[in-house]
């Protein structure tokens, strides 16, 4: 569902194929972190995607029900010995593809993440 949506906003928006590519990972993998981290995969906690667009920029919101997390502390993804870990890679991808990246979390409220590409 969430990746026929992203498709649409896509289609409306006539971006390159680079473009949209960089969009959806980021996305995906917006998403699979919202599930597997922040929801830790509880299928009675919702994850929320939104999109915000006009023809200068494209805001997507994914909102998790999770505790959040330090994303300051991340452990940097390209440095030797991180490169054969299985996870640590979704919000390198995040922040490379994408030329805004926020992250806010309320109590009670979850997680959620905020992703600006410019257009």
């Amino acid at each position: 569902m969430i990746e026929s949506a992203s498709v649409t906003v896509l289609q409306i928006l006539k971006l390159d194929d680079d473009t949209k590519f960089k969009i959806t990972m980021a996305i995906r993998e917006a998403v699979i972190n919202a599930i597997y981290h922040g929801n830790k995969n509880d299928v009675k906690k919702k994850v929320e995607i939104s999109y915000v667009f006009d023809n200068k920029k494209l805001e997507i919101i994914v909102t998790d029900e999770g505790n959040g997390f330090n994303y300051k502390s991340l452990p940097n993804p390209t440095k030797k010995e991180n490169l054969l870990k299985p996870f640590g890679r979704g919000i390198f991808f995040i922040r490379s593809f994408m030329d805004k990246v926020n992250f806010t979390h309320e109590a009670d409220k979850g997680l959620t993440l905020r992703m600006i590409k410019n257009l």
